[in-house]
């Protein structure tokens, strides 16, 4: 009986029996056994390395599938934060921290190029007693459909927003006092139609307050506030 022995292992062992002939088993018989034995150890061990390192192989793919995968959410997740904290969930409007970002960045266009434009703010009268008697839900769709029909009439080149509650907020980009309320009363007309909100008629109305770059401010806070009055 000759042992496997590996360099760190005990392999097993090989045993010849019965040797061809019928003679008995000399010297030369365990050398040859021996050196059998030696190239049999160093076969196994090469096999376990190699059986190690496949083994190590796929758990370097699995924790990098499970990186990637992680990445994917990190990502997924800051892209769900961000949106969160830029926009209005119910209606998908800039929230009003994107609006005075956006208007921060308009004000200062106007400025360097001399432009004038008008700020309208929109409240939306007896918001709450929808919200009351017909529920959030309710209410939450008839915003949804407000933000649709001012969009539809609006272009792309207006910001608007929901600043919070039944308040909206919307730069007109180069316009004078006269186009500003004309603008001001389409707006209103948006809503002379009522909603049909799962098969209930609702009526809304609205007040509009406007100011006007650079005739009654050129600050942000300012043109906020006496827009504000106005309305």
């Amino acid at each position: 009986l000759i042992p496997l022995q590996g360099k760190k292992h005990f392999l097993g062992g090989i045993a010849g029996f019965n040797k061809r002939g019928e003679g008995e088993f000399d010297r030369r018989d365990l050398n040859m056994l021996s050196m059998f034995a030696s190239i049999v150890s160093i076969a196994i061990e090469n096999a376990m390395v190699v059986q190690k390192i496949e083994e190590a192989r796929r758990l370097t793919e699995d924790y990098q599938m499970q990186l990637q995968r992680l990445n994917r959410q990190l990502s997924e997740s800051n892209r769900e934060l961000e949106y969160l904290s830029l926009y209005d969930m119910v209606t998908g409007l800039p929230n009003r921290s994107l609006f005075r970002d956006r208007f921060a960045q308009h004000l200062a266009l106007a400025q360097a190029e001399g432009q004038c434009f008008g700020l309208l703010l929109v409240d939306l009268n007896n918001f709450k007693e929808i919200n009351e008697t017909l529920g959030h839900d309710r209410g939450d769709q008839v915003l949804k459909e407000i933000a649709r029909r001012f969009l539809a009439y609006l272009d792309g080149h207006n910001i608007l927003s929901r600043l919070g509650g039944d308040e909206f907020a919307l730069v007109l980009p180069d316009v004078d006092r006269t186009q500003s309320l004309r603008h001001a009363s389409r707006l209103l007309q948006q809503l002379d139609a009522p909603f049909d909100i799962d098969g209930m008629t609702i009526a809304v109305s609205a007040n509009v307050g406007v100011s006007l770059f650079p005739e009654h401010s050129e600050d942000i806070s300012s043109l906020l506030r006496y827009a504000d009055q106005a309305m």
